[in-house]
């Protein structure tokens, strides 16, 4: 969707020439919406802006580099939650992954967007391709917002899972500051952040059969 493309382009670079963004579009429009709404989502990926000068090098950077923080991420829940490296692995691989399963599905192979005559060489490549340089969601070449947010949103659930291991306030705090920045990184991170929390707390209170209190401090 190139048009979807050129307006996050233009708000990450309008995120990397001023500290307060606005509409890159409109110049009347001196909203501080963008300066609150996905504010630290831009802000980060207009960093990577700022080295490379170039929106298609900072598209480019920003995928793989979201797609390999995933992975880290995921794994460390997952190893920490089962106990388990292979399963942990699985999980890392499963969610990084997800997206280019949907592309394959929904646009790829079994869709009526690539055409079935022809070798079948031709249509494995070809989906291939549609498979890389598309994507649903997440794809290499296609809009990094959602990798960044939610990168946030792994790191705020590591932190929680950490709290549940510890004892002292500092990583309840760390669950807690990381919870309520994702209102700035995106309200519907925010918002499932905050679902999974209560119910994390809930499950783990149920399990130790006392209340977690960290947890539950953490949650809001």
């Amino acid at each position: 969707n190139v048009q979807e493309e050129l307006a996050y382009a233009g708000k990450v670079k309008e995120a990397a020439e001023h500290l307060f963004p606005f509409d890159p579009f409109v110049l009347e429009n001196r909203s501080l919406r963008l300066a609150v709404i996905d504010h630290l989502t831009y802000r980060a990926m207009s960093l990577a802006y700022l080295l490379t000068q170039d929106m298609q090098w900072t598209w480019l950077a920003l995928r793989f580099t979201c797609c390999l923080l995933w992975f880290v991420a995921v794994y460390a829940m997952a190893l920490r939650l089962s106990g388990s490296p292979g399963a942990a692995v699985f999980a890392g691989a499963a969610v990084t992954c997800f997206s280019y399963l949907l592309t394959f599905l929904f646009i790829g192979g079994w869709s009526a967007n690539v055409s079935w005559e022809g070798s079948p060489l031709r249509f494995v490549l070809k989906s291939l391709w549609v498979l890389i340089s598309y994507g649903r969601t997440e794809s290499v070449y296609r809009l990094p917002r959602p990798g960044v947010t939610y990168l946030f949103l792994f790191l705020a659930a590591l932190a929680s899972v950490k709290a549940a291991e510890t004892r002292g306030p500092r990583w309840p705090a760390v669950a807690g500051l990381l919870g309520g920045v994702l209102a700035y990184v995106r309200v519907d991170c925010w918002s499932a952040y905050l679902g999974a929390a209560f119910l994390f707390a809930l499950l783990e209170s149920r399990a130790r059969k006392r209340l977690v209190l960290p947890l539950w401090a953490a949650a809001p």
